[in-house]
């Protein structure tokens, strides 16, 4: 049996061995609280990206998510935003 956590490979071998099916099954429960974590927030944005909804339930689909900008603005604390004025009559150096 192989696992992966974060990337990293571990073999195990799992014949007679406690210990090693311990291991395994910690590591697994390590997986499942970590895509567990990361549903939860991506789900947390699903103002901001719509499509996220549907990215979650199928991890298999790839692709891009559109992004609401106005949406995310909304979301962002008042002290977090700035706002900006371009002159387009000005010269650039």
């Amino acid at each position: 049996m192989e696992v992966v956590v974060g990337g990293a490979r571990a073999a195990v071998a799992l014949e007679g061995d406690i210990g090693a099916a311990g291991s395994a099954a910690h590591a697994l429960e390590e997986v499942v609280r970590t895509l567990a974590e990361n549903r939860r927030r991506l789900l947390a944005q699903r103002a901001a990206a719509p499509g996220l909804k549907r990215m979650v339930k199928d991890p298999w689909r790839t692709g891009p998510v559109a992004l609401d900008e106005r949406a995310l603005l909304a979301e962002l604390p008042p002290g977090e935003l700035r706002s900006v004025r371009v002159d387009p009559d000005s010269q650039s150096r």
